[in-house]
């Protein structure tokens, strides 16, 4: 759906309702209860969404978790991203570690990549995982202590179209593609097959936050769904400072996943 003022409220108590625990044997009132949220707000929220089936991606190890909404009313879609929640996984490994020092949330995106894929697929899907290229990060840690050859091996490293390097730690990372039941033992080894439902229908993307970083990142991964982003407080991308690497592993970054080559700021 096309995002406008009256659905900012709507939309925004959907990212705020993403950080609840949506399982298949609970009321989805129970879980947004449990979460904080009061009967009212339940109530007003569950009026007109509801959870689809299988929809909710609790914790993933990176911390990523989602869940996808449908509307009462039009049947469209809402994706909402779940923002910080936990100290050191959410805090200290992405929102500091990946956001601020590396440009970007990578370990939670590739999650996200992997989700939209289990969403829309009908079966198996060709999954995202993360590879560290070991030579490379053995070859920038003996340059540790000699900058200038250091500055030049990571101008080198700026040339590639198949690197992400991890600082403050020096990893050298890659992704690469694997079938989702090889590489998930979850529900995540199989689709969805929801495509079809959601490109008929409409999908919007939120998020609070970390959440807000995540929905951006989808329209720049998937801009052939034509979702709209609205995002609260959504932490940027490549910010210059503690990295300045960061810009360069967003543009290779979302080259890797066959992204777009820049963000549209017109469905942000």
């Amino acid at each position: 759906m096309a995002i406008n003022s009256a659905d900012f409220f709507e939309l925004a108590s959907l990212a705020a309702a993403s950080y609840a625990y949506f399982t298949d044997f609970s009321d989805d009132k129970d879980a947004l209860l449990a979460d904080g949220f009061s009967d009212t707000q339940a109530d007003a929220i569950l009026a007109n969404w509801s959870t689809v089936n299988k929809g909710h991606q609790p914790d993933t190890a990176s911390g990523f978790s989602s869940t996808l909404f449908q509307n009462r009313s039009d049947d469209s879609y809402v994706l909402a991203f779940r923002g910080t929640a936990g100290f050191l996984t959410d805090i200290v490994g992405t929102d500091v570690g990946d956001i601020i020092n590396d440009g970007l949330a990578i370990e939670q995106i590739v999650d996200l990549y992997n989700e939209w894929l289990r969403i829309i697929a009908p079966g198996v899907y060709w999954a995202a995982k993360i590879d560290v290229l070991h030579s490379e990060t053995l070859m920038l840690a003996s340059l540790s202590l000699n900058q200038p050859a250091k500055d030049i091996y990571m101008a080198y490293l700026a040339t590639r179209n198949d690197v992400i390097v991890d600082l403050p730690t020096g990893v050298v990372k890659t992704i690469s593609f694997v079938n989702s039941d090889v590489l998930f033992t979850d529900d995540r080894k199989t689709g969805l097959g929801l495509h079809d439902q959601i490109m008929n229908n409409g999908l919007t993307v939120t998020g609070h936050s970390l959440g807000g970083h995540l929905a951006v990142a989808f329209t720049r991964l998937f801009p052939e769904t034509g979702a709209n982003a609205l995002t609260i407080n959504g932490a940027g991308f490549g910010a210059l400072g503690f990295n300045a690497f960061s810009p360069v592993n967003v543009r290779i970054f979302f080259s890797m996943l066959h992204g777009a080559s820049s963000f549209d700021p017109l469905i942000i």
